[in-house]
């Protein structure tokens, strides 16, 4: 069964399957600007996906490179015309990964390291490990829903929360089978599954489990054990997410996601007809043989060859 997923990004929508992705925004115009963005997996992607964990920490960097990639692209499509040429719309690779590196280190400071370093403050009142690791843990939820909570309340965010709810309601629509029209995708969940919010949240879970486990070192190696543990925490959660979202129809696996689908409620708004139509247009091209009969007509105004996404720039290619 293909799977689907994506990120709302600037007025727009990212979709992708297992070998292609697509982009679509709504431009200064009016227009919806597609760019389709074909994925390649190199021989040890490929070897990497045999093995659980593992393969997780792979999908979940190509996923954070092409989404700031699609960032860049919606960034600039949504406030040039576009019919601009090529170095109006042309995001370079440097670009794209200064962009990542300082979402990464965003993350890891005010994530991992600010409810370590809070603790480290209390600690000497402290004197069992596990309740210092619980503490540290209970801070580092407090931040993630305060942060979720907190960019919520902006309106140029609040649109793209709307994107986000119409990035779910399409992959929930082509899940159950319905056709991809605005007015039957604006009907369904807002919620999903396989959301990042809920990957964070059981990213944050697992690290507390992990990281009780390790004790209580001294601080530098409480920081460089966390550093260590992030790649690892985010891998099991990977497997974890995608285990129950495969078995989303039993009590036992909606009771464990429940947390998670909660969590979506601070990171998704519902969209208007307007920006799932946005949407629909993201999944068209990424949208498998067996899945293509439920596209109704069409809302995809193709890009022109000269901001075309090149494959060997792509995430996952050789």
């Amino acid at each position: 069964m293909p799977i689907y997923g994506g990120q709302a990004v600037i007025e727009g929508v990212m979709m992708r399957s297992r070998s292609s992705a697509a982009t679509a925004v709504r431009a200064v115009d009016g227009s919806i600007v597609v760019r389709e963005m074909p994925l390649r997996q190199g021989n040890i992607k490929r070897s990497l996906r045999r093995f659980p964990v593992a393969r997780g920490i792979a999908a979940l960097w190509d996923v954070f490179a092409l989404g700031t990639r699609s960032l860049a692209f919606s960034a600039r499509m949504a406030t040039v015309d576009p019919d601009a040429d090529e170095s109006d719309v042309d995001e370079s690779d440097i670009w794209t990964k200064v962009m990542m590196a300082l979402g990464l280190g965003l993350g890891v400071v005010l994530f991992f390291m600010a409810p370590l370093g809070l603790t480290a403050l209390i600690d000497r009142w402290i004197d069992s490990s596990t309740v210092s690791n619980l503490i540290e843990g209970f801070i580092r939820v407090v931040i993630v829903i305060g942060y979720l909570a907190a960019i919520g309340l902006l309106p140029d965010i609040y649109r793209t929360l709307q994107y986000h709810g119409a990035e779910h309601k399409t992959v929930n629509a082509v899940e159950s089978r319905v056709q991809l029209t605005p007015g039957n995708v604006v009907a369904q969940s807002r919620f999903h599954p396989r959301c990042g919010t809920s990957f964070l949240l059981m990213v944050v879970i697992i690290s507390i489990i992990g990281f009780a486990l390790l004790g209580r070192p001294d601080i530098w190696l409480r920081i460089g054990s966390r550093l260590v543990m992030i790649p690892i925490a985010a891998g099991i959660a990977f497997e974890v997410i995608t285990f129950l979202a495969s078995r989303r129809q039993l009590a036992w696996a909606k009771a464990l996601a429940a947390p998670g689908i909660w969590l979506q409620r601070l990171t998704t708004r519902h969209p208007d007809l307007e920006q799932c139509e946005v949407a629909i247009a993201a999944i068209a091209p990424v949208l498998a043989d067996t899945d293509r009969d439920l596209l109704v007509g069409s809302v995809v105004t193709a890009l022109d060859s000269s901001t075309a996404a090149r494959p060997d720039s792509l995430p996952g290619a050789k």
